[in-house]
């Protein structure tokens, strides 16, 4: 690796770790960590605290990821156009899979639709972008709120807020302990499943993006019948998005985890 790359390499890989603990790194910890020499790794840091990336509160005392760092991560995410970054992979998975995708937010109670993209058969579904639909019937919504709701107790709060819970069919979780029980079957397998639960006869599997924030900002879905996704395939779909979703990551954050 040339010098300049090299010396590239080593201030991403130190950012990388100063973003990785609140109280901060000893230079004998980062030495340790990354195998640099302390005197190549003093003058970096000395670099990365002139430009902000790196703070020192204390002489001698531990690092700590610098304000810049910060103020690049939250304004990146700030201006994070959703569909631009995520279009890609709604391509790619109608291409693997040649099924309608989604891309969807959350909004209050309901998700929103903010990109679609068809496969070639000519059967096509009723979703639009901007339209919308209860979150908890959907594989997309469910996905989401997978994250956003830990346990009974956030499922309960959510449904006394947003509730009640109508059955759009027999499938439909209908209370707030049903969809507890979806939703921590969406946290084992690390997708969601919509099993003709807001539409008969359509299936969907879905997982939540976070793109590095710690919270899911989107979701991503691939719907098709039932005619032509059965359940066996349903769950291969769903391994599938997995995949995608922990390799869709911006501009250098931390890989997708835990969907």
């Amino acid at each position: 690796m040339a010098n300049g790359l090299e010396g590239v390499d080593r201030a991403l890989r130190v950012l990388t770790l100063l973003g990785q603990r609140g109280d901060g790194w000893t230079l004998d910890e980062l030495a340790n960590e990354t195998g640099l020499p302390k005197s190549s790794l003093h003058r970096l840091l000395t670099t990365m605290k002139t430009r902000g990336f790196a703070v020192q509160p204390a002489a001698s005392g531990p690092y700590l990821l610098g304000p810049a760092a910060l103020e690049v991560a939250f304004g990146f995410h700030e201006k994070l156009d959703i569909p631009v970054l995520v279009a890609p992979l709604l391509q790619e998975l109608v291409s693997r899979h040649n099924e309608t995708t989604h891309l969807a937010v959350l909004s209050g109670g309901d998700v929103v639709y903010i990109d679609k993209r068809e496969g070639t058969h000519p059967f096509r579904l009723s979703s639009t972008i901007g339209g919308r639909n209860p979150a908890y019937r959907t594989g997309v919504g469910k996905a989401m709120l997978a994250h956003l709701l830990p346990d009974r107790k956030a499922v309960d709060a959510w449904v006394k807020r947003y509730g009640p819970l109508v059955r759009q069919t027999t499938s439909t979780a209908g209370s707030a302990r049903a969809l507890n029980a979806e939703l921590e079957l969406t946290r084992s397998r690390g997708y969601a499943l919509d099993l003709e639960e807001n539409e008969p006869g359509v299936h969907c599997a879905a997982v939540a993006l976070t793109l590095g924030t710690g919270r899911p900002v989107a979701a991503v879905s691939v719907t098709a019948p039932t005619t032509r996704v059965d359940r066996e395939r349903l769950d291969g779909i769903g391994l599938d998005l997995l995949a995608a979703a922990r390799h869709l990551v911006p501009a250098g954050g931390p890989k997708e985890e835990d969907q």
